[in-house]
């Protein structure tokens, strides 16, 4: 594989699968196995190499009205390269009112999903659309049973920028791993701090030593912008606040825009205006542990506790589920993250 993510795949599950042009021939496509030229190998194989997207399957999931001519121009490098790599791709679209509870997405799972014939199933799905287009619901199913992303942006360039991003050739053949807990002086950070970055990072070397070229602690007031040590496709993750509501509360507009962004060390607040400018872990695999940093839900689970124990947390919750702007500036961003992974919930007391 040449896009930038191959040394942080071979960080994570080991030497991914040779490079293939499954159109070429030197492997069987989907096609050719759902019509029985090899009765083992399906679609989607848990068993094979995850990284062999012609053994695996690869789809894209979108709203009964979601994908349009200028949408697909736009993915096009993103779908020429898994076209090359799968032999081929699906193109899924779901019924026009979805299911937005995880009851109704079980049913989704067992009734459509499942409906299809194993070899026609791909082990890897790239939803496109934001929660109100797409329910999380739907993505937290099948999440159970193969590797599922999601694409969410305002504006058909974003996707374009996204596109072009995840398939430049990679610069560098090995990753770094690098772990921040913000420098705010909050209980909260100091007790993650210990548990996760203090005793994570050793823990991590044990494990991956062989696998990242370095595995370190940035400190809590360190700039991750153009930062020197997040040059490449390297792996950080980073133990935050979640930006809470001002003491009036949010506006819909601000929330959309501003619940989600990442408090950082010393004061700052990593918002959608400054990810999307400058250099935030450029290629590489942004884990951030915060509140709301993926998205923010318009129901929780954990509703009928919180509504006892802490009501004025339900007030976080929105009107209509969005993906964090923070998230897509990131993704949208040249020189940003090519994957970012995050929390739709809150984890404590928001401040």
């Amino acid at each position: 594989m040449s896009a930038p993510l191959h040394p942080l795949l071979c960080a994570w599950d080991g030497e991914p699968a040779a490079p293939v042009d499954a159109e070429s021939g030197n492997r069987p496509t989907p096609e050719t196995r759902a019509a029985g030229a090899d009765p083992a190998a399906v679609a989607y194989d848990p068993a094979a190499n995850r990284h062999d997207l012609a053994a695996q399957g690869w789809a894209v999931l979108h709203a009964a009205d979601g994908w349009s001519p200028g949408l697909a121009s736009a993915l096009e490098p993103l779908l020429a390269r898994r076209r090359r790599e799968a032999g081929s791709i699906g193109i899924i679209a779901l019924e026009a009112q979805p299911p937005t509870t995880i009851a109704g997405a079980l049913d989704w799972l067992h009734d459509v999903f499942r409906a299809a014939p194993v070899a026609e199933r791909p082990g890897y799905v790239l939803i496109i659309g934001d929660f109100d287009a797409v329910p999380l619901a739907i993505q937290q199913v099948l999440a159970t049973e193969i590797q599922v992303g999601r694409l969410a942006f305002d504006h058909i360039d974003d996707y374009r920028a996204y596109a072009e991003k995840v398939v430049r050739p990679a610069t560098a053949t090995r990753a770094d791993a690098w772990l921040y807990s913000a420098d705010d002086g909050s209980r909260a950070i100091e007790l993650g701090h210990r548990a996760m970055i203090r005793r994570g990072a050793p823990a991590l070397a044990r494990t991956a030593a062989g696998r990242f070229a370095q595995i370190d602690v940035l400190p809590g007031n360190a700039p991750l912008q153009s930062n020197p040590a997040l040059v490449g496709p390297n792996a950080l993750f980073t133990l935050t606040h979640g930006l809470a509501a001002p003491p009036a509360g949010w506006s819909d507009a601000d929330r959309r825009a501003r619940q989600g962004s990442l408090r950082l060390g010393c004061g700052g607040v990593l918002d959608a205006a400054q990810a999307g400018q400058g250099a935030w872990l450029p290629g590489g695999v942004w884990i951030a542990f915060a509140c709301f940093s993926a998205g923010t839900p318009d129901a929780s689970v954990y509703a009928p506790l919180v509504a006892e124990q802490a009501p004025a947390l339900l007030s976080h919750l929105a009107p209509v589920p969005f993906v964090a702007a923070t998230a897509k500036a990131l993704l949208a961003n040249p020189e940003g993250p090519v994957a970012f992974i995050g929390h739709v919930v809150w984890l404590g007391r928001m401040r």
